[in-house]
């Protein structure tokens, strides 16, 4: 199983300032790398993340048990894909920003030579319905969520209001810019499918490649 040290560090983080942290105990039936959930192969990372833990809060987002529970792994992404549009079709849906419609997908089919995914943020509104990539690899997510969180604590609406001024990924494209696997793939239009042509996602692409000129 893949270490996970991005992992680790969030965990740190919510602890350090006090943001909501729950982790249960593995399932026994926890899957293993490579094994096919919903005819797509299980990230290596999120099954080692499974492995570790059933389903967890981490700070603003939820992730999911991956069972047959209501609202559990399988049940929220056959929901999604039953109409086979993307970004659904393509990912698969592992966590969500706790009490919104945002939610966060590995995309098998661009793993790596190791079989590592990449990590894409999906809005699911009327009006607005994409993914962008966020990360690489979701151990790298889990660090790039480390360091946002680490600018939301400090935040002063945050602080003030509990609602943050800034917003993830949104004021992260730097950071994510300094993800190379990943701005690779950007580059080469992998992700082109999955923003579905709406303005606010072609965007985000635009400003995290612009970051790098």
């Amino acid at each position: 199983m893949p270490s996970l040290p991005g992992l680790d560090l969030l965990i740190k983080t919510c602890r350090h300032h006090g943001l909501p942290l729950e982790l249960s105990p593995p399932l026994p039936t926890a899957p293993k790398a490579g094994e096919l959930l919903l005819a797509q192969p299980l990230d290596p990372m999120l099954a080692a993340l499974y492995q570790r833990t059933a389903d967890a809060s981490l700070g603003p987002f939820s992730v999911f048990r991956l069972d047959a529970e209501p609202h559990g792994f399988i049940q929220e992404n056959e929901y999604f894909k039953r109409d086979g549009e993307e970004p659904f079709r393509s990912t698969h849906l592992f966590a969500k920003e706790t009490g919104f419609s945002y939610y966060f997908g590995t995309v098998p089919e661009l793993a790596d030579s190791t079989g590592l995914q990449p990590i894409v943020y999906i809005a699911y509104y009327p009006a607005e319905v994409y993914g962008i990539p966020i990360a690489s690899n979701l151990d790298r997510f889990f660090a790039l969520y480390s360091r946002y969180l680490e600018r939301m604590a400090v935040d002063p609406e945050y602080l003030e209001t509990g609602t943050p001024e800034i917003t993830f990924p949104w004021e992260m494209a730097q950071q994510v810019a300094e993800d190379s696997p990943l701005v690779a793939l950007m580059r080469a239009g992998r992700f082109t499918h999955l923003l579905n042509d709406y303005h606010g996602a072609r965007k985000w692409v635009t400003n995290v490649l612009s970051t790098l000129m």
